[in-house]
């Protein structure tokens, strides 16, 4: 039987990509401290660095906006 499906809210999925490429806590660290497999971490890294370039141009608009 297997464990049931944990859920990370966005925040701690931040929190938790922060302290991986900010701080530089090793993977294998957070992997035993949150109990999750490393490509977890990984695929929550690549999901940010593809909507990096949608953020961008989201603050983009935003500030386009305001001087108008």
């Amino acid at each position: 039987m297997s464990a049931p499906r944990r859920r990370f809210a966005t925040d701690q999925k931040a929190a938790i990509l922060k302290r991986y490429l900010v701080d530089k806590v090793p993977i294998s660290d957070l992997c035993d401290e949150y109990g999750i497999k490393p490509n977890q971490i990984y695929t929550w890294q690549k999901i940010l660095f593809d909507h990096a370039e949608l953020m961008e141009e989201n603050v983009r608009t935003k500030k386009l906006g305001r001087q108008s």
